[in-house]
Formats: C-alpha cells, structure tokens, sequence
C-alpha cells in the first residue's frame, strides 16, 4: 500500500529511501535528519516500511501527515525482506539521484545531500558516492568517530567483489539510472553489495572524507547476526551475490576469478556447513573441486574429526584448507 498525499512535491532532484522493520526506537531520528536537511533543491522521503510488527508504521503515518509534500510511505502487506523492498522503493523514486538508508542510522550533516548532489552535478561519469561515518550502539553512544579512515575502500568491481567491503551505504547517493541494473535474480543478502558491484562495473565511485551520517551496530541485526546459523547464511548470501555478479558481467573480469572466489568461500564454509548439515553446499564444493581435479574430502574428512564449526570465516579453518590444498601449487597461486 502506498500512501502519499495531493500536496507531495512535483518534481523532486532526490528521492530520500528509508528501509524500515520493527525500528519504533529508531526511525523518527533516521526521519528527523532528512527533514533537517538544507538544499537549494527539492526532495521527497519514500519510507519503506516492510510490514513492522512494532509501532514504527504508526510513527511513519503520523510524519507523513505532518509533512504531505515531502514524505510517502511504502506499506508494504507482509514482510518481503530488504531486497526487494529496496526494489519496490526505487520503484517509486522519482529524483535523479537517490540516496537510501535504515531506519536505525540516521544522518548528522543537515548539508549531506547538497554536498552529494553538488558533487555528482560536477562529476558526471561518478555513478555513486560516499562518505565517512560514525558508529553508535543502541543506545546512541559513539563508539567510533571516522570509521571509513581505517577501513579498505575498494578502487574497482574486483576490489569490491574479492573483499566483500563495506562502503557506507547509509552514506549513498547515486544516479536513479543506477538503480535500473539492480535486480533480485540473485540470491543477495542485502541491496547494497549487489548495487555497489554495478556501480563499479558500469561507473566510478568516489568517496567524499567528510562524515555525515551514524551506522548504528545493533545486536542481531542483518550485518550483525547473533548465531553461527544467521552468520553463515548471510554470508553465503554474500557468496551467492559474487557468483551471480562475477557472471552477469563475465566480460569485465579475469577469467580466474571466479576460481578464487569459489576456492576462497568453500574451504571457509565447509566446517560450518557441516555441523548445520547443509549437505547442499557440501556436495557442491565436492562437484566443485572435481571439476578442477582435486580431492576435497580429506579436508571434509579433517573438519568432521575435528568438529570444527565456529564461524564460517573462521581463521583456523582458512588455514586448514591451505594445508590440504598445499601441494596444488597452481591452485595456490590463484589464491594469492
């Protein structure tokens, strides 16, 4: 259900997407920091609300009301999860940039989007760009000013595929054309990977080291789940993104990448595969490694023994799979 009022903005320069669920503690400040927002330029709010059981839809009607030619809301009927309410979002974007984040992070630089917007006019082959960012626990304490000082910035798709990386996506703003590459073929965990390895693909993304904005780490949330099964899923979600993007543009990349990805991800979920069982992952990183001529299953052999099921990116078990793997040396090199 979509709910939007006569009065909304005609013809908004930028559509504001805020995913929300069961975020009642957080999401008025996630609106509040768009509403502050200083620009030259105007803009609509799609919050995206993906069927909450809590009181956050409430919240969200009652700013929606209170500011009918800014805000729309997304209703939707049951819970489809962040990827494809992500996709019905951009669906209803109408700006020519976009800029998305949760609902439990929220904005501190009320000149974030006319800073973005201002780059991206000056910058025309720029598809996306990002910022720095702080990090706050539930309860709003800083825990880390400047995060993205410290951490890897990928300079290109494989960059980004290879590493996995996090690259602030409550900081994004990017070209609506961008959105028209993302779809949910895949088997994502989240939208922002996916997006940001089109973005590499297709254009070039630059980071801005200004800080605008506070990721919130919550306990059990999508990037923090609190069990060994939630862990391994979402990263064999992320697994599962790689493979699609390493086909989807097979043109772009070494011919070896996909390789080293598979060898990368198997060795590592391996032991946690074993103890949830998944005997699906497990047949296939045997069928796998034979097609490449090497016996895998003194390493299988080796974690069931051993019963050895931490994370699925446990050190140990890395480790282990470089020791049985040792003497193909050719498989090593792509490893490097």
């Amino acid at each position: 259900m979509v709910v939007e009022s006569e009065e909304l903005v005609v013809n908004p320069i930028v559509s504001v997407v805020i995913l929300t669920y069961n975020q009642e503690q957080f999401i008025s400040q996630a609106i509040e920091s768009v509403l502050v927002q200083k620009t030259d330029f105007p803009f609509e709010i799609i919050i995206a609300d993906d069927a909450s059981k809590d009181g956050t839809r409430q919240l969200c009607l009652n700013y929606q009301q209170k500011n009918p030619n800014i805000i729309k809301l997304l209703f939707q009927d049951s819970n489809k999860g962040v990827v494809e309410n992500f996709r019905d979002s951009l669906s209803l974007s109408r700006g020519e940039y976009i800029a998305s984040f949760g609902g439990d992070d929220y904005w501190i630089l009320d000149t974030k989007m006319q800073l973005q917007k201002d780059f991206l006019d000056k910058h025309p082959r720029c598809g996306l760009c990002y910022t720095n960012i702080n990090i706050c626990d539930d309860s709003g304490q800083i825990l880390e000013k400047g995060l993205m000082n410290k951490w890897f910035r990928p300079q290109s798709f494989e960059d980004h595929l290879i590493n996995k990386s996090f690259i602030a996506p409550l900081t994004w703003m990017f070209r609506k054309r961008l959105g028209s590459e993302f779809d949910v073929k895949g088997a994502f965990t989240d939208e922002s990977f996916a997006l940001a390895l089109d973005a590499f693909a297709k254009n070039e993304v630059f980071y801005i080291n200004v800080i605008t904005a506070v990721y919130r780490f919550s306990n059990n949330s999508l990037s923090r789940p609190n069990s060994t099964e939630k862990s391994y899923y979402q990263w064999l979600g992320v697994f599962r993104t790689q493979c699609y993007y390493l086909e989807k543009y097979k043109d772009i990349v070494d011919k070896n990448l996909i390789m080293k990805v598979k060898i990368n991800a198997f060795i590592e979920f391996i032991p946690t595969a074993i103890n949830l069982n998944d005997c699906h992952l497990i047949e296939e990183a045997i069928s796998f490694f034979k097609s490449i001529d090497v016996d895998i299953t003194p390493y299988i052999n080796t974690c069931k023994a051993l019963k050895n099921a931490d994370n699925p990116r446990n050190t140990f078990s890395y480790k282990l799979g470089h020791a049985v793997l040792a003497p193909f040396k050719w498989i090593k090199k792509i490893l490097q």
